[in-house]
């Protein structure tokens, strides 16, 4: 037997946490052979609990001690093993018997008529509930691996799917970069003869648009009127290339001054209103951006007077998807995300109001 992992295994045992299991586990064998034992005089009976819970202390103690420096409490599947277990359990329970009766003799000098089947009902107790307490550890233990396990793979499943994510946000942002670059620069190509000034606004807007874009994966939630001022930037450009066909209002509360939400959120959104809502028309629309306190949660609502997205744009499309899952990484089960189609679409989007 290794004898410095005996000594561990039972200085592991006698740390508070251990002492607590062993003291509960023997107050609860007390109180069971105590009701077999009930008697009409109140000191009588209280003499025989006391009496009661000195022997199940010992006999708890001097069997666990034994059976943790031996290593058996997980019996596993061998029989050498399980023999073992209950020896040592027996003489664990002999053990404790001798000193309990040595304790009770001398606080209420007691006389035992038959000392033989005394150290015979001790040995059997601490075999029984040192059997039943032995399942219950190994019971305990398996169900914490096995919630073990589940965390585990749960953390796996978050990793994976922010990785999913961010992996779709490069890809959005990869995307979006040509798309803008090449629309932007037909419109300051085309501005620059008639009116220099607006194609220098107009690249400088640009400028601050993939500044951001290229920095938002990186910084995770931004300032929720940063990602406002990058919408007004976007939707400026577009105003530009769509000739004054497009109107908006980009708007938000005083009191939503400080909360933060996950950067490129609501681009891909705007970036679809005007796609879908604004560009086919011939006399263009409107986009609104909208975000309202409501308690303890920021209301984000993007509307636009357009005929409405197709319902597999809607339901399967880049960016929809894309800002679902996001959404779902970064407050699972805490969040709502609505889209519905009536004169225009309506998308609304709700989240706590702080980080």
């Amino acid at each position: 037997m290794d004898l410095r992992g005996a000594k561990q295994r039972v200085r592991d045992l006698w740390r508070w946490r251990s002492l607590r299991e062993l003291l509960i586990v023997a107050s609860v064998i007390t109180v069971i052979i105590s009701l077999f034992e009930i008697r009409t005089d109140p000191v009588a009976m209280l003499f025989e609990v006391v009496s009661n819970f000195i022997t199940c202390i010992s006999i708890t103690f001097f069997a666990a001690t034994l059976t943790t420096a031996l290593g058996l409490f997980s019996t596993g599947h061998n029989w050498k093993q399980t023999f073992l277990l209950l020896l040592a359990l027996a003489v664990g329970g002999v053990l404790g018997g001798l000193v309990s009766w040595g304790i009770n003799d001398l606080l209420f000098t007691i006389h035992m008529s038959n000392p033989l089947l005394y150290l015979m009902i001790v040995a059997a107790l601490s075999i029984i509930f040192g059997l039943a307490f032995t399942a219950y550890e190994n019971i305990s233990c398996r169900l914490e691996e096995t919630a073990s396990r589940l965390a585990d793979k749960e953390v796996q499943a978050q990793k994976l799917l922010r990785l999913k994510t961010e992996a779709e946000l490069e890809a959005l942002r990869a995307r979006v970069n040509p798309h803008f670059l090449f629309n932007t620069l037909n419109s300051i190509v085309s501005l620059i003869p008639v009116d220099p000034m607006k194609a220098e606004e107009v690249v400088q807007r640009m400028s601050n648009l993939f500044r951001y874009i290229l920095s938002a994966g990186d910084r995770g939630l931004v300032p929720l009127r940063e990602e406002l001022d990058i919408v007004g930037e976007y939707l400026e450009i577009e105003k530009v290339r769509l000739q004054g066909r497009l109107d908006y209002e980009v708007d938000a509360e005083d009191s939503l001054d400080g909360a933060m939400i996950p950067g490129m959120l609501l681009q891909p959104l705007v970036e679809n209103s005007v796609k879908y809502g604004v560009a086919p028309k011939r006399d263009g629309g409107r986009i609104e951006v909208r975000c309202l306190r409501r308690g303890d949660r920021c209301s984000i609502t993007i509307s636009d007077t357009g005929p409405g997205f197709k319902a597999e744009s809607t339901q399967e499309g880049f960016g929809i998807s894309g800002v679902r899952q996001r959404l779902e990484l970064n407050y699972p089960n805490n969040h709502e995300f609505d889209v519905s189609a009536g004169n225009g679409v309506i998308i609304r989007i709700t989240i706590p109001a702080t980080p």
